[in-house]
């Protein structure tokens, strides 16, 4: 498993527990291919596999909303990968507070990821613990 493939897995799994903000994604980026790298890098990979999940229809990304009983969920961009990843990039460069950062962009699983992250669960997939040989 590569590691654009790592990072989506682990993104997957940890979709099952719950909608995930940007900087959860990062974290997990980081944790998946190691701590050192780069910001930046971390970022990019970030986004490269928020793309992949977008264009295979295994996720949504959005803002929160809350219905009427006060549950919060995600509010999907109606746009193409390409245009949500620009729309997060764009909220990045105009986000002041990095404390803020964090939390431009939400992903949830549709039901098509929800069901692949349960088959890679199913199967006892660990991104974390995977090379890129495996």
């Amino acid at each position: 498993m590569n590691e654009r493939k790592r990072i989506e897995a682990a993104l997957l799994l940890e979709g099952l527990d719950d909608m995930l903000h940007l900087g959860w994604m990062e974290r997990t980026t980081r944790v998946v291919t190691g701590r050192d790298r780069q910001d930046s890098e971390v970022l990019n990979l970030t986004l490269e596999a928020i793309y992949h999940l977008l264009k295979v229809g295994y996720a949504g990304v959005g803002n929160t909303v809350r219905d009427e009983r006060g549950m919060l969920s995600v509010a999907y961009w109606d746009s193409s990968p390409d245009a949500v990843i620009a729309e997060i990039r764009n909220r990045l460069e105009a986000t002041e507070d990095p404390a803020n950062r964090e939390f431009i962009a939400w992903l949830e699983l549709t039901d098509k990821g929800r069901e692949e992250a349960e088959r890679l669960d199913g199967e006892g997939c660990d991104p974390f613990k995977l090379s890129d040989a495996g």
